[in-house]
Parts: C-alpha cells; structure tokens; sequence
C-alpha cells in the first residue's frame, strides 16, 4: 500500500524532532561541578572554566593561561583585599553602606587553599543561573574591567554593584546566588559564612576529592 505524502512528510518530521532531541539532551540533562569555599567569614565561588566559556564567556575571559577554574567573590570596597585593615575600616564596612568590589582569583587544580571547600553538583540550568548572577555584580562586563588592585599575580578586585552592609554581607551574595539557583530556601538571614556552608547540599562520596584538603596559602606571584 503506497504511503502519502503527508504520512513520509510526518515520518521525515519525527525523525528530524527526535535527531534535535537527542543531540541536546544531553546539555540539558547534564551536571557541572562547582564549589563553594570558605575563608574564615567569606564565602566565594569556584566554577570551571570551561563551563563559563560556554555559558558567561565575559566571565571566562579573566582565566589565565594553564587556570582551571576561576574563583570569584563579593565584598567590602574599602576592606576586601587590602592589607591594611583596621578596626575601624572593619566597623564602617559593617555599619555604614559603602561600595563593594569583585574578587577574582586564578584556581589550579583539584585542591583548595580556602579553610573549607565544597564540592557541589548542580544541572547546567543551575550553573548559568550562578554564573549569571556573578556576572551581573560586576559594573561592566563589554570590555574586560580594569582592576582596582591585586593581590600577587593570581587576585584582582573589580568595581562591582550593590551597597554592602551589616544587612547584606558577603555571605548574604553567595547564598542569594544559591537562592536564585534553587539551591536554598532563602539567604536574607545568611550573614555568617557557617550559615552559607552548612546548609549546602550533600556532595557525593566520589566528588570529595574534588575539593581536596585545606592547604597552607601559598606565596603570591
């Protein structure tokens, strides 16, 4: 029995949905590893440079040459990053609204050198809500932002958006980035750094060694 027109035009349209199907389900379906550390009372993220050149390439333009990953975090303009910190710059940062910066840092490797890191999966959706919401705390991202200052070679301190403040940490910026993500249920009383890391999800046993032990802080380049 000759098969129509219509029936071969419907057989060739199904072959053609399922050939786009499957050719990206897997980007969809997928996972990325990230991870969030902890140094003392900050919080940052760590996210793959080879996700961010996919997802946010403003991003992935601040990698070095031989970097794996970037780790990126929110804070203070007058106290994140500068040597010199006294009581008083440390109680204005706190109390008084002032303007924030970006930090940006060179990561190679598996091992951290944060007082604590973990290891996290998230889908792609996930990840590009993160890397997103990390882009838009920059003041620009159309041409590669010129550095405020630096911390050897492997940190520099970007201008950034928002007020920072005893009500909005830089703890508050990574769990709200985790909010959006859907990886928490809210971030407005995430002030302390322990509040961040301990309502994290559970990583498997076998992504542990991702984040590796704490090691001493190495010399700056």
């Amino acid at each position: 029995m000759p098969v129509s027109v219509n029936g071969r035009l419907l057989f060739w349209c199904l072959v053609a949905a399922a050939m786009l199907l499957f050719s990206t389900s897997p980007r969809v379906q997928g996972e990325v590893l990230i991870r969030v550390e902890r140094d003392r009372l900050h919080t940052a993220f760590v996210l793959p440079v080879s996700e961010l050149a996919r997802e946010v390439p403003e991003l992935a333009r601040f990698a070095n040459p031989g970097s794996d990953g970037l780790r990126f975090g929110w804070g203070d303009g007058r106290y994140f990053g500068v040597d010199d910190r006294g009581t008083s710059t440390a109680l204005m940062a706190l109390f008084l609204p002032t303007h924030s910066v970006m930090e940006v840092s060179q990561v190679r490797g598996a091992r951290s050198y944060y007082e604590e890191s973990h290891p996290l999966k998230v889908s792609n959706a996930q990840f590009s809500v993160i890397a997103q919401f990390i882009a838009d705390t920059f003041v620009s991202l159309e041409a590669e932002p010129e550095a405020l200052r630096a911390r050897g070679q492997r940190t520099h301190y970007y201008p950034a958006n928002r007020r920072y403040h005893i009500l909005y940490t830089c703890n508050n910026w990574t769990a709200e980035a985790l909010y959006r993500a859907g990886l928490r249920s809210g971030y407005r009383r995430a002030w302390l750094a322990g509040s961040v890391m301990k309502r994290l999800p559970e990583a498997a046993a076998e992504d542990q060694d991702y984040a590796g032990a704490a090691q001493p802080a190495p010399a700056p380049l």
